[in-house]
């Protein structure tokens, strides 16, 4: 693509794939079904060839749920999130562990919205769980399995989830200096 071209032959793509011009195209269109609006149709039934432009579908569906989650917007939030738990692509490109963060988040916002539904968040606990056991670096999946503990009232299983982000968190000191360069994020919790 040239630099000159490159902007007409995105939109020409677009237009072809039937993807939005930006996320913006998303703003009031919860949509029942996302597929419609993405690729058209489901992946394959057995859920294994699940194609690029249901990924697409599927990150840009993920941003706006966290986005809607931390500005308080809980209904539309739980709009977004739910209607992508049946359908999550598990192709595409997607390695297991981004599969299970997605599952695992999307879980999370729906039963966080949905008055601390124990079966979303159980089901948010276990995709965590199962993440980290495969990146056990991932610090927002442990913060965020912390805070579904919280949510679910396991206290005593929280509060040693919480030792262990701070601890990995401050495991050196020169770590513990550096906090206030990152930008970290926090759910909000009711």
């Amino acid at each position: 693509l040239s630099p000159v071209s490159a902007p007409c032959q995105l939109s020409a793509l677009r237009r072809a794939n039937g993807l939005p011009r930006s996320t913006a195209a998303l703003e009031g269109r919860e949509m029942a079904d996302p597929w419609a609006l993405f690729s058209g149709e489901d992946p394959d039934e057995d859920g294994d060839g699940a194609d690029e432009a249901a990924v697409v579908g599927l990150r840009v569906a993920y941003s706006r749920a966290w986005e809607l989650f931390l500005r308080f917007e809980f209904s539309r939030a739980k709009n977004v999130a739910r209607v992508w738990l049946p359908k999550l692509p598990r192709g595409g490109g997607m390695t297991p562990d981004e599969v299970l963060i997605y599952e695992a988040d999307l879980s999370y916002i729906t039963g966080a919205c949905s008055r601390n539904a124990p079966e979303l968040l159980h089901r948010a606990l276990q995709c965590y769980e199962e993440h980290l056991a495969l990146v056990p670096e991932n610090a927002n999946a442990r913060r965020m399995r912390a805070e579904t503990l919280l949510r679910l009232r396991r206290y005593d299983d929280a509060l040693e989830a919480w030792e262990d982000v701070a601890w990995r968190r401050f495991s050196s000191l020169k770590d513990a200096f550096a906090i206030g360069e990152e930008e970290v994020q926090v759910a909000p919790f009711q």
